[in-house]
């Protein structure tokens, strides 16, 4: 979302958000893989499955899903959605204001609603 704002390049985002993702997507699925199919050498049967269904599960969520699905979909769908013109609110924005100016902002925002909701 940060880059989308930043850039207005929906495409650009999910390209940047992919690569920034990518490793960790791909070094956390070969870890689980390796630990759950582990498994399959145990002596119990029921472990076998498991472990097997759990390695395939985590391939294809990482592999299939995450690494081709989302982003497919992200970009197809933000090409979609170009024609609603979606401005982010000031909600979507960070804040560059400290805290208790926020806090402070808020309570009279609350004050000055609830006086003239009463008269």
């Amino acid at each position: 979302m940060s880059a989308r704002v930043h850039t207005h390049n929906p495409t650009g985002s999910v390209l940047s958000g992919f690569t920034a993702g990518a490793r960790v997507v791909t070094a956390a699925a070969i870890i689980m893989i390796f630990v759950f199919g582990s498994f399959i050498f145990g002596g119990q049967p029921a472990i076998k499955s498991i472990g097997l269904a759990l390695a395939f599960g985590v391939l294809a969520d990482a592999f299939l899903v995450r690494m081709t699905l989302v982003p497919a979909v992200l970009v197809v769908m933000s090409r979609k959605l170009r024609s609603l013109r979606i401005r982010p609110t000031l909600a979507m924005m960070p804040s560059t204001r400290p805290i208790s100016s926020t806090a402070s902002a808020i309570a009279r925002t609350t004050r000055s609603s609830s006086l003239t909701s009463t008269s």
